[in-house]
């Protein structure tokens, strides 16, 4: 059973991996998520504990995460959105009554 957090997660996800002007070959969206998060395929990397290597292997299409890195790419995507949702949050302006 997916818990309510998942499926936002899954969401998010989804919306990466279908974003506007993706290549064809990059199905999964890495490269968007890499690039919304403003990390290097380096950050990246070490991040998720794989190679540059496995990352830029993701990001042409040649090969895909394994479902450990899925869930740590959902945990990313998990946290892109979260900032997305801080950068968007404008407070009302405070007055001081005169």
């Amino acid at each position: 059973m997916m818990k309510a957090d998942e499926s936002s997660t899954s969401a998010v996800w989804a919306a990466a991996s279908a974003a506007a002007g993706a290549p064809r070959r990059n199905t999964l969206g890495v490269l968007e998520l890499r690039k919304r998060l403003g990390m290097t395929q380096e950050q990246l990397a070490r991040e998720l504990g794989v190679t540059v290597g496995t990352v830029n292997r993701w990001e042409n299409g040649r090969f895909r995460p394994s479902p450990l890195a899925l869930r740590g790419l959902e945990r990313l995507a998990e946290r892109a959105m979260q900032v997305e949702r801080l950068d968007a949050y404008a407070p009302a302006a405070f007055s001081n009554g005169r």
